[in-house]
């Protein structure tokens, strides 16, 4: 194929390359900043096959249901819900819960009012506590006499520093709820509890020429396989243990812990961790924090030993000791009775509130110690199982992100310069690979290079994780592929036009498509071929071309030159020359050995000439009586002109014409050289008739005559 044309086919191709990518790389009115968003089914099949994303561990969502709680929290249950989280050992907050502040500066909510009720019976249980606890200790002698005006002073310093907080706690209004909240939030560090990720130093890794797109660890019927808590536990948790705390602290008031250590009951143990607590939150720090879970353990120890049984026994021995005494009045009975009863269901209130305590202790624990927590509103858990499911929520969308990022679980999207130039890459090659060959080579390697592109970057995706649109890609190279080929199309039909707009119909059709498939022009240089030629003679228009009917000798000549050129160029023949009462055909000319390897062979054009004999007789068997037929083979000069087209000179060539006169002589309408007589087959009889004489020479060559048989 000419230079040229490849020249053109490949920066045509790479043109429409250029222009299919531009229109593919134009961002969408939903894509800010040329970003491509991967997207379509393509993308969603190809991602079937990625490797699976594993589920992080430590990835717990505290879940707030709007069927659970239709109102935000306030800023002291917030505080309370976080301080539960640090004393579980969570390891990081992610808190997308917005604090209810609808109750500021003074202003009496409900949450408000129930807060400083609370408040104000915890300050009041601890001082009657208290003096009962300093009046017990007299009672038993620990005390003694000398030193009670000491303790007495001490108990009124601790009755004014409850005083003090009550103030604090009723002047400051909703403050000290932010201040708690705010404090309570310090005890994880900046590092350890956000409002977003990036706070948390979470974020997906930033590419020059890419940017991360997460990859979703989602299970079987779209269930999000993230662990799942619901929020309400953890409040319920602290329900559970302030009601426990009242509890005890009724049992302690009614005389049941008495026969204990003052310093080990579960009220004091609790009110000292709750010291540690406000140390935790005045200085936070991890020192702080193992010492206020310490004090906790020791507080819940020490309440399941109150509740394993001994303190119950040895009060219902007593009571029963004083039952069977005999001197007991009816009514002292019953009473001591209704003691005894007392002291039963006391204990088992507090054992059934300190198992519910303790199965909310022990789920919050093994849920929540080391887990990164992501607090925030979910839907249904089957999120993804319909596809009319609801987009994730905000606290979901920042699991899928944290997963991403904890396990790597995401892919990279080409963007900017790198993205364009992958796209044109394949079609670049493709135009490269594609400008030598013909269309029907084109186009399979055309359909492969689609296909192949297309599967490369499948493969990239899947096994790389590096997203570059195979669609697109394959889009584009097919853009490419289509202009080359239309390219060479064009250029095919045009060269076909000027083909036979200078040869007309002298050459056969399967020389011409040849021809403007290769886009090659008649050689224009001399050339030499061993080639079999045909000389037809229309005898019976030579013999009265003096007539002057005119009209009749234009008609017959016009059947003559169609019939024959028809016949010839149907079997491989080019026409080169036509001289009113002769046509001469070439078989093997060079046209034919560019064309057609097995034109090369002598044998093979002298058939063929044989056979456009046969064909010429056979057509027109009338007119065909007047026609006489020289041939001869050997070497002769080929040549191209403006003015006569393609021609051949040589001794084969005026043989031919001077057998072709001499037929009538000879009474004979086919005669041919020795040289080409050996090729006539079982299609023609052969006799001797002559020799020609070369003059310059004297050599002889003789010719034959050809009777065709009839076939069998």
């Amino acid at each position: 194929m000419p230079r040229i044309i490849m020249a053109i086919r490949f920066f045509a191709a790479l043109a429409a390359a250029f222009v299919a990518s531009a229109l593919i790389t134009l961002p969408r009115p939903d894509e800010a900043q040329n970003i491509p968003r991967p997207r379509g089914r393509l993308h969603e099949a190809l991602a079937q096959s990625r490797p699976p994303v594993p589920q992080a561990p430590e990835l717990l969502l505290v879940q707030l249901r709007s069927e659970d709680k239709t109102a935000p929290l306030g800023t002291l249950e917030l505080a309370d819900f976080v301080l539960t989280l640090k004393e579980m050992d969570a390891d990081r907050v992610l808190s997308l819960l917005a604090a209810d502040n609808s109750a500021d500066n003074g202003a009496m909510s409900p949450e408000r009012e129930k807060s400083l009720g609370v408040r104000f019976e915890k300050e009041f249980s601890l001082i009657d506590k208290n003096i009962t606890t300093l009046f017990e200790a007299i009672r038993l002698g620990s005390i003694r006499t000398k030193d009670t005006a000491k303790f007495v002073q001490e108990l009124q310093a601790l009755v004014q520093l409850s005083k003090a907080r009550l103030l604090a706690e009723t002047l400051e209004g909703d403050n000290s709820g932010r201040l708690l909240l705010e404090q309570a939030r310090a005890t994880f560090g900046a590092d350890r509890y956000a409002e977003n990720l990036n706070e948390l130093g979470l974020a997906l890794p930033e590419y020059p020429d890419a940017f991360a797109v997460i990859e979703s660890p989602v299970l079987a019927e779209g269930v999000l396989p993230f662990r799942r808590l619901d929020l309400g536990d953890i409040t319920r948790y602290s329900t559970l243990d302030k009601a426990l705390y009242g509890v005890l602290v009724a049992m302690e008031h009614a005389g049941y812990l008495a026969g204990a250590d003052p310093g080990s009951h579960p009220p004091a143990l609790y009110e000292h961790a709750m010291t540690l607590r406000q140390n935790l939150l005045a200085k936070p720090g991890d020192a702080a924090a193992r010492s206020w879970r310490d004090a906790r353990e020791q507080y819940v120890k020490s309440v399941r030993a109150i509740l394993s049984g001994k303190a119950e026994t040895e009060l219902l021995a007593g009571f029963d000791a004083l039952l069977t005494a005999e001197t007991l009045e009816e009514t002292v009975s019953a009473s001591i009775n209704d003691l005894r009863q007392a002291v039963v269901a006391t204990f088992a209130t507090a054992r059934s509130a300190y198992n519910e305590f303790q199965s909310a202790r022990g789920t919050l624990q093994g849920s929540l110690r080391g887990a990164f927590c992501i607090v925030g509103a979910v839907s249904d858990p089957r999120l993804l199982a319909e596809e009319t499911s609801p987009q994730p929520t905000r606290a979901e969308a920042a699991a899928f992100l944290a997963n991403s990022v904890l396990t790597g679980g995401h892919f990279k999207v080409a963007s900017g310069r790198p993205w364009r130039i992958w796209i044109l890459l394949p079609a670049l090659l493709a135009a490269v690979l594609l400008a030598p060959f013909g269309t029907l080579v084109s186009a399979v390697l055309g359909l492969v290079a689609i296909a192949a592109s297309a599967g490369l970057f499948s493969l990239l995706f899947v096994y790389k994780g590096v997203w570059i649109d195979p669609g697109a890609v394959a889009g584009v190279v097919a853009s490419a592929v289509a202009v080359s080929l239309a390219v060479e199309q064009i250029a095919r039909a045009r060269l076909s036009a000027i083909l036979r707009r200078r040869l007309g119909n002298r050459l056969p059709e399967t020389t011409l498509a040849s021809l403007a498939a290769r886009h090659t022009l008649p050689p224009v240089e001399d050339r030499v071929s061993r080639a079999a030629i045909l000389a037809v003679r229309h005898f019976g228009e030579s013999s009265h071309a003096d007539q002057d009917d005119s009209g009749r000798h234009a008609a017959a000549l016009r059947v003559f030159h169609d019939t024959a050129a028809a016949e010839i160029t149907r079997r491989g023949g080019v026409i080169l020359g036509v001289d009113e009462f002769i046509l001469t055909a070439g078989f093997g000319t060079p046209l034919d050995l560019s064309s057609n390897g097995a034109a090369a062979e002598p044998g093979y054009a002298a058939r063929q000439a044989f056979a456009a004999v046969l064909d010429i007789v056979g057509s027109s068997p009338e007119q065909s009586v007047d026609w006489r037929f020289g041939l001869d083979l050997g070497d002769c000069d080929f040549f191209y002109t403006t003015v006569g087209g393609y021609s051949a000179v040589g001794r084969a060539v005026n043989y031919a014409r001077l057998l072709s006169g001499l037929s009538s002589k000879y009474n004979s309408h086919i005669l041919v050289t020795q040289g080409i007589a050996g090729e006539a087959g079982d299609a023609f009889k052969t006799r001797r008739l002559d020799s020609l004489v070369e003059k310059a020479s004297g050599n002889e060559h003789a010719f034959y005559q050809l009777i065709p048989q009839p076939k069998p």
